[in-house]
């Protein structure tokens, strides 16, 4: 087997957030949490949008065809922006104690967290 690109690494840690969150808070409360991360994702990825998800999990299909001639940094950014909107999402409705345990495989382990909403996209969440 193939050794995994940074693309699909990105995808693999979103599904895992995705099934520890399900398996935590339910489908539903997870597809709302989603659409409002890939909501706040898209004001710097607009693209993060093509990102399909229901109760039978994520599909990355239109995304990769539209991110397929772009940098993998680009698309490692948009999704390394999404999972952390969805940790910061987490964090405050369940604190950052289980925020971090629902991400407990991803390889950055600090929650975020935002005093901004006008924080670049480049900068840290961990601490402001």
């Amino acid at each position: 087997m193939p050794p995994l690109n940074r693309i699909e690494r990105s995808e693999e840690r979103l599904v895992s957030l995705w099934e520890r969150s399900v398996t935590t808070l339910g489908i539903h409360t997870v597809h709302v949490l989603l659409d409002r991360a890939i909501w706040q994702t898209a004001q710097r990825h607009p693209d993060i949008t093509l990102i399909q998800h229901d109760d039978s999990g994520l599909s990355f299909d239109a995304l990769e065809e539209s991110y397929a001639t772009r940098p993998q940094e680009e698309i490692v950014a948009a999704f390394d922006d999404l999972c952390a909107e969805m940790l910061l999402l987490l964090a405050r409705l369940l604190g950052p104690g289980m925020a971090q345990r629902l991400s407990a495989d991803r390889a950055v382990q600090d929650v975020p967290t935002r005093t901004s909403a006008s924080r670049p996209c480049g900068m840290s969440f961990a601490n402001p």
